[in-house]
């Protein structure tokens, strides 16, 4: 991540580009994945869609088992990017479908950073619809595998991305919950005392 966006995209339009032409799949899978992101980074959502749909579509079967050179498996990444997308669109039961078809892949190859990707986009939908019970499964199993495997980057990333997105919701209502209460209980003393 260099926070250029616009140049990640045109890098990978051209690996995508030269995978098509030489009819290697795994440069135009990765190709097609990080232009994909490239286009998240920078806002635009539905060329997004389209580069990530193409992602998923293109790894059917048992393509879909294949990391193609990268870290995690693409068939994986790419249904967490769209579980972020539909998420942030309000598009929820797209966002669930693409996150547990994530989990589903990632569990079924064993393979535990991807795993913890599909959880992100997981962690990410329920924690914007507030449901912190889920919210704090999914976040705690991806925070799990990360120190179970060693994965000092993606353990960081985890604790920080469903720390901050349920820290402010869990907060309130670890605070307010008993405030609220008190506040009842104090209802007919309030207007004479402090409770």
């Amino acid at each position: 991540m260099t926070g250029r966006p616009n140049e990640a995209r045109d890098f990978g339009e051209k690996a995508r580009a030269v995978g098509k032409t030489l009819g290697n799949l795994s440069v135009a899978v990765g190709g097609t994945f990080y232009k994909g992101a490239a286009c998240y980074f920078a806002g635009d959502y539905e060329a997004t869609l389209d580069l990530l749909r193409e992602t998923v579509e293109s790894l059917g079967g048992d393509l879909g088992r294949n990391g193609y050179g990268l870290v995690g498996l693409p068939a994986v990444m790419a249904r967490a990017y769209l579980t972020w997308i539909h998420t942030e669109r309000g598009e929820f039961e797209a966002a669930l479908a693409h996150g547990h078809d994530g989990v589903r892949l990632a569990e079924a190859v064993d393979r535990p950073y991807s795993l913890i990707i599909a959880c992100w986009g997981l962690v990410y939908l329920h924690a914007t619809r507030q449901e912190l019970d889920q919210t704090a499964h999914v976040g705690d199993r991806a925070l799990a595998l990360a120190r179970a495997w060693d994965l000092p980057l993606p353990s960081a990333i985890t604790a920080g991305t469903w720390g901050t997105r349920t820290s402010s919701a869990v907060e309130l209502s670890r605070v307010w919950r008993p405030l609220a209460r008190r506040l009842v209980s104090c209802r007919g003393v309030f207007a004479r005392r402090a409770c």
